[in-house]
């Protein structure tokens, strides 16, 4: 499965099509025993793919 996220857009994409490239895993399935786990996470995976890719952090 390929979870995607799109940074700073605040646009409504449901039914559109788009095209999405590979770049990088940035991380593998985890599980986790609540959301404020899973929130962290995915603050730590935002800062991953964003150093990945080059672009500014959001603070």
């Amino acid at each position: 499965m390929l979870e995607v996220h799109i940074f700073d857009m605040e646009s409504d994409l449901y039914g559109k099509h788009m095209t999405v490239g590979f770049s990088e895993q940035v991380r593998g399935d985890m599980v986790f025993s609540n959301a404020t786990d899973l929130a962290r996470q995915i603050k730590d995976d935002v800062r991953h793919a964003r150093q990945a890719l080059g672009t500014h952090a959001e603070t």
